[in-house]
């Protein structure tokens, strides 16, 4: 596969690592809902409690174990992170109470996301800048493939719809955290501070950590775009459309390939901070009009209706896909050199943050609200996105020059 022929060699492990982790990660997030439902007997509710649990914890241990990663080799604790996430998973087998199940999603959320914060140090710690958001880039297209494999793999256990069959799909997802651990220990390790060491750089507050402060705040505020496709376009469609039932999945499908197939692409050249805060802005405005063709939506009929939500999330991926390039690299620009870990946490911890508030903030207005809540989140979209590029545009030439460069 070409996608996993990445130029680097940790970014070809990591692909590799995220490929097979992510295919049991996707029969995991397809049955698990249906699962507790099912038969341990929680009620929706319940499940939509455990994943606001898992953000919060992920929001709060992401920003902790960053820190951490700045002083400890981050292949180590990816490694650690990986084979505890994989060990909550298992626990999601003995779940037999709501108690119980906040217990394991508050670990597993944890884990989840401050996996990713320290695989991207460990990307910033090994690779120059002209490298990292490349690298990144192909591991988010890796992701959304490995993902929609798992998806397609969950039609099996849902067809047979018993409990062993559940209970198995739930037991390959761990099975595939204990290969990644193995595919984990082929990447050298990495030293406490790597390539990336600066004199004289602390911890306290300074105009640097502002900027990259705000920078995390208006971010986290345009990543609430993961609740349009998480649970926004399902809800718009039954609810407030007369489009096929057919229009989500194929929606969502089509989001994953779009990502897979541009992710790498559309990222190339994104490597200083003004072309960064371009790709933040360029990005806003396609949510923008993502935003005004679901609210179109609304006023077809039939097929009508399903074609536009379907462009509407073309819209949405392109946005989507230049968010992430911009905000990749802003977030190893702004952030002093030998404190990746840390600040890759704090943005780690926004991302988090926002798949907390998206659903609410989402059903609040375009939801309830229709035609106006789009408007109200086209405004936001378009509002954050003017604020993360004029953070970025607040830079300093010689930096610039230097990241265009590649060096460290």
């Amino acid at each position: 596969m070409r996608i996993l022929q990445p130029p680097d060699l940790v970014t070809r492990r990591l692909a590799w690592v995220t490929l097979v982790n992510t295919v049991g990660n996707g029969l995991l997030v397809s049955t698990i809902a249906l699962y507790l439902v099912r038969f341990v007997g929680l009620s929706a509710g319940d499940v939509a409690l455990g994943a606001s649990v898992s953000s919060l914890s992920g929001l709060v241990a992401s920003v902790l174990i960053g820190r951490l990663a700045d002083r400890r080799d981050p292949r180590m604790l990816l490694i650690a992170l990986t084979a505890l996430q994989g060990l909550g998973t298992a626990t999601y087998l003995f779940v037999q109470s709501l108690s119980g199940y906040l217990a394991t999603s508050a670990v597993v959320g944890a884990c989840a996301f401050s996996s990713v914060a320290v695989r991207n140090t460990l990307v910033g710690r090994i690779l120059s800048p002209t490298e990292r958001v490349g690298s990144l880039a192909y591991l988010r297209a890796v992701t959304n493939a490995g993902m929609g494999a798992g998806s397609c793999l969950t039609l099996i256990a849902v067809s047979f719809g018993t409990l062993r069959a559940f209970q198995l799909t739930i037991a390959v997802d761990v099975l595939t955290f204990a290969a990644a651990v193995l595919l984990l220990t082929q990447i050298a390790p990495v030293g406490r501070s790597g390539k990336i060491h600066d004199r004289g750089e602390r911890g306290s507050i300074n105009f640097s950590n502002l900027r990259f402060l705000l920078f995390a705040i208006y971010a986290g505020a345009l990543y609430v775009h993961s609740g349009l496709m998480d649970t926004g376009i399902a809800l718009w469609v039954t609810l407030r459309t007369t489009a096929p039932d057919s229009t989500i999945g194929i929606t969502l499908a089509m989001e994953s390939i779009l990502v897979v197939l541009l992710q790498v692409r559309m990222s190339r050249g994104i490597t200083t901070n003004r072309q960064a805060g371009l790709a933040c802005l360029y990005a806003a405005f396609l949510l923008v009009l993502a935003c005004a063709l679901f609210a179109l939506s609304a006023a077809l009929s039939d097929w009508l209706a399903g074609a536009v939500v379907i462009l509407g999330g073309v819209a949405h991926v392109g946005g989507e896909i230049l968010l992430a390039a911009g905000t990749w690299t802003l977030s190893f620009s702004l952030a002093p050199r030998s404190m990746v870990g840390r600040y890759q946490g704090i943005f780690t911890g926004s991302q988090a943050s926002a798949r907390m508030f998206a659903p609410l903030l989402i059903t609040v207005t375009a939801i309830n609200l229709g035609a106006v809540g789009w408007a109200v989140l086209a405004a936001w979209f378009a509002v954050f996105g003017a604020l993360v590029w004029r953070v970025a545009a607040q830079t300093d030439p010689v930096r610039d020059a230097t990241l265009a460069s590649g060096t460290p």
